[in-house]
């Protein structure tokens, strides 16, 4: 709904003095649950803390969702960049779909400060970059943060491993609690095998991960990454979205002909991709190497989920604890995470944040 920033200007003894200033979301005119950020003035607004709202006037073909602030991301500081890169995606030039809106990529530049990186998430049913990347502070390296990126390949390769091993007949997500309606049906309860064995399943994961490829040669060429700072953790992508349940139901009120042929056709093709297993790298980082990540619910063997075992040691190997927080049956069957419904305000006044000196 909202993205925190801030201001700042020179105070006693040239200590930065500032106020947060919440950058509110331009699709308040599309999307009505957008309207709650104007609680950013309302109920957040005050002493040190301000808001602001970038109009936009929008296109009836436009995907609002690019204007959601889950859509905003920034890299920490490195050198060369003392305040970070703003990253923020797109449609990728995609057909259809436009966005994010040209006044807030307008008052981002605006700012001097963090140009806007722009990545292709055209390929998402959301089309947030918080689906894909997250980025952990890591003093002492060469950058000073890593990134962590989602990775379908690896998650394909976790579940070809169950099925190798003999457990291919679990169910994907394993340890469910008792699910009532409407969660029993968002909540895909097939086996390994079933998934492994449906193709579409399959091919929009292998989509996804080639999308994720050509995302981080952008942040490659722009913010310097490279592998040593890619924390790869395990992800599955869907094609079955809301808006693939909402297609399959209009089909399933046709009368056989060809009408009903061409949706079903359309129906087969979908690979946009929205999270499967709950996604690792829209979490939330806290202080002192510590990270909440959504509870995957992965394949259950010998007691142990598979992906929250793997994403854990992903973690570990650069320093982060990880605590896991069960979003299932709230954020997640929205097509979120907790990235997605939470914020943070960051240490920013520090001593060492004289932003005029990097001028």
């Amino acid at each position: 709904m909202f993205e925190p920033g801030y201001v700042a200007i020179p105070g006693p003894d040239g200590r930065p003095h500032g106020m947060r200033v919440l950058i509110t979301s331009a699709n308040d005119d599309r999307r009505v649950a957008a309207r709650t950020a104007f609680t950013a003035f309302t109920e957040l607004a005050g002493h040190d803390v301000a808001a602001v709202h970038i109009t936009h006037v929008p296109d009836v073909n436009e995907n609002s969702s690019y204007d959601s602030m889950g859509n905003l991301e920034t890299v920490p500081p490195s050198p060369g960049n003392p305040h970070g890169r703003v990253v923020i995606g797109g449609d990728g030039l995609a057909p259809g779909k436009t966005g994010p809106a040209p006044e807030m990529l307008a008052f981002l530049r605006a700012q001097g400060m963090q140009d806007p990186i722009s990545l292709d998430t055209s390929w998402l049913t959301i089309g947030h970059v918080d689906e894909f990347v997250q980025f952990l502070p890591v003093p002492g390296s060469r950058l000073g943060w890593r990134a962590v990126v989602a990775d379908p390949r690896a998650g394909l390769a976790l579940l070809r491993d169950v099925q190798k091993k003999g457990h291919g007949g679990e169910l994907l997500h394993g340890g469910l609690p008792k699910l009532e309606w409407p969660y029993d049906l968002r909540i895909d309860q097939r086996t390994v095998d079933a998934f492994l064995a449906d193709t579409q399943f399959t091919g929009t994961n292998e989509r996804a991960a080639e999308r994720i490829d050509t995302n981080l040669a952008v942040l490659r060429a722009k913010a310097g990454l490279t592998d040593a700072e890619i924390i790869r953790v395990p992800a599955l992508f869907t094609a079955r979205s809301l808006d693939y349940g909402m297609l399959d139901t209009e089909i399933r009120g046709m009368e056989d002909g060809p009408a009903k042929d061409a949706k079903q056709k359309q129906l087969e093709a979908m690979r946009d991709a929205v999270a499967e297993i709950p996604g690792t790298a829209n979490g939330l980082v806290l202080n002192d190497g510590r990270y909440v990540a959504p509870k995957p619910y992965g394949p259950v063997v010998e007691g142990k989920d598979v992906f929250a075992e793997a994403i854990t040691a992903a973690f570990r190997r650069t320093g982060y604890r990880v605590s896991y927080v069960d979003d299932l049956i709230g954020v997640h069957v929205g097509e979120g995470e907790i990235h997605c419904a939470t914020n943070t305000l960051r240490g920013v006044f520090g001593p060492g944040a004289r932003w005029w000196r990097d001028r």
